[in-house]
């Protein structure tokens, strides 16, 4: 046996043993990194090369994995490290020789990554080595990328559930109807998010400024010394400051004012560190900016100096904390707007039957026009979803794989245009099958056939096996009617795997490219969507039972208008229309 012989059974051994570790690896979920280094690792030992490097790349940049050994990268030696002679655009892991020393293979993961794989030798290969080398090279390869793709799988679901707990938090911040529930929902969520042990929530007023909630406690009594106290320290910060940070032991200088205040502050609430940050009024603009009217104060408090890594510094929530207390404030004074001038109507009423009549009347005539021209708004905020009025849902309709997805997010689309390919290996085996039973059919109709003649021109001697022969192929000839019935279903069945749009439009999901990328798919999962964003647009909003009310009475308005902001762009307000509300509630995850 010569020596490339023996050398390329050796890779045969050593690479079945490398693709067992890495199967193995990956059933157990091994950190993505440790396959890496143990793919370019196992392949530099079985070939014994000199450097392996497992990339990265997209149409930007290009990334290293895991790299062994010693290699110079040079344009002459690595060709930039891709794959000449191979078409960019495939799907499928592809090895070749760059030159004698050099064996390149890459696979494309997505429209814009590909992933590869780059062997120095350290001298050249002979013919059959070269020909192990290279489906060792796409073997690795193609497990490198289920896991790689499986990373960022993992990756991207993190990030998911990240904006989900977020998005909970933000529905917590905007929870209440009253002053005194929102505040309440506005500590407790900001205590969330920062893990302060206290956090309470102070309103400006002018005698100072007045506690309004607690994360703590869910009723506040003012009269506790505690409070005061704690008034009182709010106050004289902020006459100077806009914000205050304060940690027992701390060599900070502070005014004698504030000192004192704080002093008796912690005597009583026993804090080691305390956080006061202002909440101005955002209604003012130009060169009142400069000097903003402080309307709410939030403090925030510990109980122990110990450092926690899972602590979020308040920076990071403020603009949502500060609109959540803005918006409660400003919804508290419309309700009062709204009460005050339906109290002097209602007492102005019972004055008309007096002797003062002319001045009541002329009063409730000021109170209406003061009514109609300075209207007091109640704002109800809720969740909702914002989908198009016409839509396609494209679901997958057997247990399928993926072959191809040709189309990208946001990518336009006409009608009939192929959006995704998928293949049944259980319609494959029964097509097969199918057209076997078919073909034995035929061959058995023809033998049959050719009997029967036989029998007609011997002129009658044998009747009884020209009877049946005939009986036999009337048979066969319908059990081959059956057969290609069963194969038209079969094809039909087939053809639907191409799913096609209905409509013309845009494709609608975000995460296509990954999550429909050389996969199973279950019959009836759902796969892609197809918008028509030219015409019209469809807002749904939960609106909690005991709110419906309002939205009720203010249908009388036609037309019934409302704003709403999408969550990927809170700092744009959006005009629709209320066309109706239904009249069947709906049982919400909170009752």
């Amino acid at each position: 046996m010569s020596d490339s012989i023996r050398l390329a059974d050796h890779i045969w051994k050593d690479g079945e043993s490398l693709v067992e570790r890495l199967q193995h690896l990956r059933r157990h979920e091994a950190p993505a990194n440790v396959i890496y280094a143990e793919a370019t690792e196992g392949i530099l030992a079985a070939s014994s090369g000199s450097a392996c490097s497992l990339w990265i790349s997209d149409r930007e940049s290009q990334t290293d994995l895991a790299h062994s050994g010693i290699g110079v990268f040079t344009p002459a030696s690595s060709h930039d490290r891709s794959t000449p002679g191979v078409d960019v655009e495939s799907a499928a892991p592809i090895a070749t020789w760059a030159d004698p020393l050099h064996l390149t293979a890459s696979e494309r993961i997505s429209h814009s990554e590909r992933i590869g794989l780059w062997v120095q030798l350290e001298q050249p290969a002979e013919a059959n080595v070269g020909r192990a080398l290279c489906e060792l090279a796409e073997a690795v390869l193609e497990l490198t990328a289920t896991v790689y793709l499986r990373d960022q799988f993992v990756s991207l679901k993190s990030q998911v559930d990240a904006q989900t707990v977020h998005d909970r938090w933000l529905r917590r911040m905007y929870d209440g109807v009253t002053l005194r529930e929102s505040a309440a929902a506005i500590t407790d969520a900001i205590s969330q998010a920062t893990m302060d042990d206290r956090v309470c929530l102070l309103r400006s007023s002018k005698r100072g400024y007045e506690l309004i909630a607690s994360s703590t406690q869910p009723l506040v009594d003012r009269r506790a010394q505690q409070v005061r106290l704690l008034e009182d320290l709010v106050k004289s910060v902020l006459e100077q400051h806009k914000s205050f940070s304060f940690t027992v032991g701390a060599p900070v200088p502070l005014e004698k004012r504030i000192q004192q205040s704080l002093d008796r502050y912690l005597l009583v609430a026993n804090a080691k560190s305390i956080q006061i940050e202002s909440i101005s009024d955002a209604r003012s603009s130009g060169k009142e900016s400069k000097t903003k009217q402080t309307i709410a104060a939030i403090v925030m408090e510990n109980f122990r100096i110990e450092s926690d890594e899972s602590k979020r510094p308040f920076a990071t929530i403020t603009e949502p904390a500060t609109a959540a207390v803005r918006l409660a404030l400003l919804r508290d004074e419309a309700v009062w707007t709204r009460m005050s001038l339906q109290l002097l109507a209602r007492r102005f009423a019972v004055m008309a039957g007096s002797t003062k009549w002319l001045t009541a009347g002329a009063f409730v005539l000021i109170s209406g026009l003061l009514l109609y021209f300075v209207p007091a708004e109640l704002t109800i905020p809720v969740d909702g979803h914002l989908t198009a009025a016409r839509q396609q849902r494209i679901f997958s309709p057997v247990d399928a794989m993926i072959v191809e997805v040709l189309v990208r997010d946001g990518q336009a689309v006409e009608r009939g245009d192929v959006l995704v390919r998928l293949r049944s290996p259980e319609l494959d085996r029964l097509q097969q099958s199918i057209e076997g039973d078919l073909a034995t059919a035929q061959t058995q109709l023809a033998v049959v056939s050719i009997a029967f003649s036989s029998n007609v021109r011997s002129q009658g001697r044998d009747l009884a096996g020209a009877g049946v022969a005939a009986a036999d192929e009337k048979v066969l000839q319908s059990k081959i009617d059956g057969l290609r019935k069963q194969l038209a279903l079969v094809q039909q069945q087939q053809d639907s795997l191409t799913l096609v749009s209905s409509i013309d439009g845009l494709v609608n999901r975000w995460d296509i490219e990954k999550a429909l990328q050389r996969r199973p798919v279950a019959h009836g999962e759902y796969l892609v969507d197809v918008i028509a964003p030219n015409e019209g647009w469809a807002l749904e909003l939960d609106i909690p039972e005991q709110n419906s009310q309002y939205v009720l009475r203010q249908q009388t308005v036609q037309p019934c208008r409302c704003e709403f902001r999408l969550r990927s762009g809170a700092d744009i307000d959006y005009q629709a229309t209320v066309e109706r509300v239904s009249d069947v509630a709906m049982l919400s995850q909170n009752g």
